[in-house]
């Protein structure tokens, strides 16, 4: 018969092993993702849709492709909307190649990750509260202040950057401007657009008193 002392000590056991397990799992799809290196003909595919951008340039994009993996991994299973169009590029020519497609998702999500069009969304609501939720987990990846961001993380600058056709376009603050696109100051507001519990964040990640959020949207 075992003491209270010693299943005490059993159950905390088997809960740091499960911790342990999981961390190290997490550890592991992420390492994944880093050091994942594209199929050939994807990059080729890509390459001939923007031939304008350089090696540099396209290195870049393919890193603002695993940073959105990476959100994901981060985010779990909520659905967060792309906000590059130039990235969402490189994403569809990866799809294609189904194969190696599968095999990255089973092993740096766990779970096959499917591509939905923000178009496709039922609700602006809904389009709103995943370009919100991939804002806040991009600014975190990068040590960014989602409410009073000095930059913009890679994801929602890329576009701009390489003055991409038909691209999105983001600045920090609009400061009260509705003129200027996409604001991130914006998206990391509670009050802006939906509110925080809508965008499936908690309510320390949002703040009262910000300006309301002319539109939202993203990438498809």
């Amino acid at each position: 018969m075992f003491s209270i002392s010693t299943i005490v000590i059993l159950i905390i056991g088997a809960l740091a092993s499960v911790w342990f397990i999981r961390r190290l799992q997490h550890n592991t799809r992420l390492q994944y993702v880093q050091n994942y290196r594209f199929h050939p003909g994807v990059v080729k595919r890509f390459r001939e849709k923007h031939p304008q951008l350089d090696d540099r340039e396209v290195k870049e994009v393919i890193g603002g492709l695993k940073d959105y993996f990476r959100l994901h991994h981060l985010a779990k299973k909520s659905f967060m909307a792309m906000p590059s169009q130039v990235v969402d590029d490189l994403w569809h020519e990866f799809i294609l190649f189904t194969k190696q497609y599968q095999t990255f998702s089973n092993r740096s999500l766990g779970r096959y990750l499917h591509h939905l069009p923000t178009e496709a969304m039922t609700e602006k609501l809904d389009s709103s509260a995943a370009l919100k939720l991939t804002w806040h987990h991009a600014c975190k990846l990068e040590k960014i202040d989602p409410m009073r961001p000095e930059r913009l993380p890679r994801l929602f600058d890329l576009d701009q950057r390489y003055k991409i056709t038909n691209g999105f376009y983001y600045t920090k603050n609009c400061h009260g401007n509705k003129d200027l696109g996409f604001c991130g100051s914006h998206m990391g507001c509670a009050s802006g657009c939906v509110s925080a519990s809508d965008a499936g964040l908690g309510s320390s990640d949002g703040g009262a008193g910000c300006s309301s959020c002319s539109s939202c949207g993203g990438g498809d």
